[in-house]
């Protein structure tokens, strides 16, 4: 459970609806973010969405002249609250890793894209560089 930056108790929990950005190498085409509905959308529509946006931003790079490898990815979002009714400070967004979608999960989902398009991959080098803040 994620730990909120303002009390740092283990109160931070996912609004059931919000926008999940995807970020990689630090960068975020415009359309690479989508609404999420917990209520309405399963885990697996979630997780599709995920694989879209990141299939997408390989499509894109494939137009470049230089195609930087993938050596990072990072989920975010700002749709948190705290427990303890906390505001967070402007900006604030944490990583959905470990919440909607497993590390693994998301190993094996850009390992199978950048296969896919015949992109290079230097992520994760091991487990320590996922990003999980």
């Amino acid at each position: 459970m994620p730990y909120c930056p303002d009390c740092m108790n283990d109160t931070l929990k996912l609004k059931k609806n919000g926008v999940i950005e995807v970020f990689i190498n630090g960068k975020s085409l415009s359309t690479g973010r989508f609404i999420f509905n917990q209520i309405k959308d399963s885990q697996d529509d979630i997780k599709n969405n995920i694989y879209q946006k990141i299939e997408e931003y390989l499509l894109w790079c494939n137009n470049l002249q230089n195609k930087p490898p993938i050596t990072n990815i990072e989920l975010l979002t700002a749709d948190f609250f705290c427990e303890n009714q906390c505001t967070f400070m402007p900006g604030f967004k944490h990583s959905i890793i470990e919440i909607i979608i497993t590390q693994q999960e998301l190993i094996d989902l850009v390992t199978k894209l950048c296969v896919k398009h015949e992109y290079k991959l230097l992520w994760p080098k091991d487990k320590s560089d996922i990003e999980t803040i």
